[in-house]
């Protein structure tokens, strides 16, 4: 039997080596698919509601897609980075549309355009715990995203925080850009 075709990831190695200072984004397509509601249990169906997974009463229900967006430093004096450090995000329509709009037009939107755009996720957001933990996505791109622009992807913990920068050319904006229009509907399954 054919297996589906998985979606590839697009990831961006800037400057590893002796002198790294940057390191890698990834991206990786998340469609819209079915999943099981029972606790604990990740089965997950990429075609149809059919439970997948082994628990006695599985319930399928059908969930929205994301692109995973994955962060890392590079390891002094290697080619590699440390993934073990790495940040993960999981960015949903919102956060999809507003990248898209930075990415064609090199501002945010709105009243105040900004050359800088900022994607926060918060887990306690709306309770007494707001700010504990939390990610945030940078772009900066004081020159217009034609000429490239400066990611940084930051995740507070408490009292620990980490920060992984990663620089993006023009072309690689280019074909960002244009995964992400397509992720957008994919995410969807439209």
């Amino acid at each position: 039997m054919s297996q589906p075709i998985k979606p590839q990831q697009f990831a961006v190695y800037k400057n590893l080596g002796a002198s790294a200072k940057f390191g890698a984004l990834q991206f990786n397509l998340q469609p819209t698919h079915y999943a099981c509601k029972n606790q604990g249990c990740k089965g997950k169906n990429f075609t149809d509601s059919t439970p997948v997974c082994t628990c006695e009463t599985p319930e399928m229900e059908q969930r929205e897609g994301c692109v995973f967006l994955d962060a890392a430093s590079p390891i002094p004096g290697g080619n590699t980075c440390n993934w073990k450090e790495k940040i993960i995000l999981a960015l949903n329509m919102t956060d999809l549309g507003k990248l898209l709009f930075f990415l064609r037009v090199g501002k945010t939107s709105g009243k105040n355009p900004s050359d800088t755009l900022s994607l926060v996720h918060d887990r306690y957001a709306g309770t007494d715990r707001a700010g504990e933990v939390m990610k945030t996505v940078r772009v900066w791109s004081p020159n217009g995203t034609t000429q490239g622009a400066m990611v940084t992807i930051q995740e507070k913990n408490g009292d620990t925080s980490r920060e992984h920068k990663i620089p993006l050319s023009g072309d690689d904006i280019a074909i960002l850009g244009t995964l992400v229009q397509a992720a957008i509907v994919k995410i969807v399954g439209w």
